[in-house]
């Protein structure tokens, strides 16, 4: 019976295998770190501007907030067309992309308020902690939700055929 389930999960055809080649192979890793590492730096960097030019006015969340729009906006164009060569609906990529943004903003937004009560630190060094861990679950997300149909995924082919659908 181990052999069996061994033998079942290294079958090069199998579920398993698929899956674990959805995880581990990455399209463009090196494209998505370069580019990643503009966007992270933008990123990082746009926000001590804007809380350097209006921080004594507008509160951190608002910075934010102008932070997190026109950096989503300059990644989606640069992912789409630079690291994954999407020759997708830029309408329909665009709104996963936006969904996989504002989940990224929701949570850059808890983590900020509840580490900087607790904290001692600036706000620009907290975001900036923040900002660089959360880009590492974007990979994922935009490699494997966002500029892939559930289609072209090797292992959804299988469950979306129209022969498995009665």
């Amino acid at each position: 019976m181990k052999q069996a389930f061994i033998q079942y999960l290294s079958d090069p055809h199998g579920t398993w295998n698929k899956l674990w080649q959805l995880i581990t192979k990455p399209r463009s890793i090196s494209m998505f770190l370069m580019v990643g590492v503009f966007n992270t730096l933008v990123g990082v960097l746009l926000f001590p501007l804007l809380h350097w030019m209006f921080g004594d006015v507008v509160s951190f969340d608002v910075l934010l907030a102008i932070s997190y729009v026109l950096c989503t906006a300059s990644s989606f164009i640069l992912h789409k067309y630079i690291t994954f060569k999407s020759k997708g609906s830029a309408i329909s990529e665009g709104a996963k992309f936006a969904i996989l943004s504002a989940v990224t903003y929701g949570l850059n937004l808890i983590i900020l308020h509840a580490v900087l009560p607790l904290s001692t630190w600036h706000p620009v060094l907290v975001q900036t902690i923040i900002a660089v861990a959360l880009q590492l679950g974007n990979y994922f997300g935009m490699n494997r939700l966002v500029f892939a149909s559930l289609s072209s995924i090797s292992v959804f082919k299988k469950w979306l055929s129209p022969k498995n659908n009665p």
